[in-house]
């Protein structure tokens, strides 16, 4: 898809090109010609940076929709008892090579509840092979399985607490327009909203930890940089990613220098 778009990108600069300069060779005014020149160029970055400007609009939007997920989830986290639960909220935590951002995390006798809140709307469904779809507005989309995001999540942890401590992997879906129906078994627990509370109150496990010496476990590893260890994400371009930008660029330069080169034989 971003090959095909790529290409779609070259042929229309190349045809806007062509289409420019014999707009150029009719023009006998040197100011006419610095008008067109300059939206000639407007053009280009039009065609360069529309991706990158929806896509940025697109994730302003979509951070803002997982931070009303977060705080839905932090008023209801606020809410447990606080002396058996130890709940942290929207922090990095730094593991042996790896540094991760976690949405929440709270700490337990039962052991630690890794929780990760996305705010997906719609009629959300996980077949048997784990895989993630959901109807909206009418319209059945695949949604990519986290589970990627929640594994660096829990390898940070143990990483911190230790292999032998028990951690519950949660994903939780906040939003009051979503649905959930989980058909596979996945490994790690995916909840609405509302029913975290509940799950938490009645999990039980076989062995109970010292509330206190994992939280300081976690504080001594806690840590506001991101870029101290490790991973980021959408931080990092691929090879491929990197390939498809430098062509683009390439052949609006080549583009504006034989622009540039006809005014001149014009002149």
């Amino acid at each position: 898809m971003k090959c095909l778009k790529c290409i779609i990108q070259i042929i229309s600069i190349i045809i806007i090109t062509i289409g420019f300069k014999e707009i150029f060779n009719f023009l006998n005014s040197k100011n006419n010609i610095i008008i067109m020149l300059m939206i000639y160029l407007c053009v280009l970055l039009y065609i360069l940076f529309k991706d990158t400007v929806v896509n940025n609009r697109k994730n302003k939007m979509i951070k803002k929709a997982g931070k009303e997920g977060e705080d839905k989830v932090k008023k209801i986290l606020s809410s447990l008892n606080k002396d058996k639960y130890k709940v942290m909220n929207s922090f990095y935590l730094r593991g042996n090579n790896l540094t991760q951002e976690l949405d929440s995390l709270i700490i337990s006798s039962n052991g630690i509840f890794n929780i990760e809140v996305k705010n997906f709307s719609g009629d959300i469904t996980i077949n048997k092979l784990g895989e993630w779809t959901r109807i909206k507005n009418g319209k059945t989309e695949t949604i990519k399985n986290p589970k990627d995001q929640i594994q660096r999540h829990h390898k940070v942890i143990n990483d911190v607490v230790g292999k032998n401590i028990n951690i519950v992997d949660i994903l939780v879906i906040a939003n009051d327009k979503s649905t959930l129906s989980v058909k596979g078994n996945v490994n790690y627990k995916v909840l609405l909203y509302r029913d975290l509370k509940n799950y938490i109150y009645n999990y039980k496990y076989n062995c109970k930890y010292n509330i206190i010496d994992l939280e300081k476990k976690i504080l001594n590893r806690k840590t506001g940089d991101s870029s101290i260890f490790g991973y980021k994400e959408n931080t990092k371009y691929n090879f491929f990613d990197k390939t498809i930008i430098y062509i683009k660029f390439l052949s609006a330069t080549c583009s504006i220098i034989y622009i540039l080169w006809n005014i001149k034989l014009i002149f």
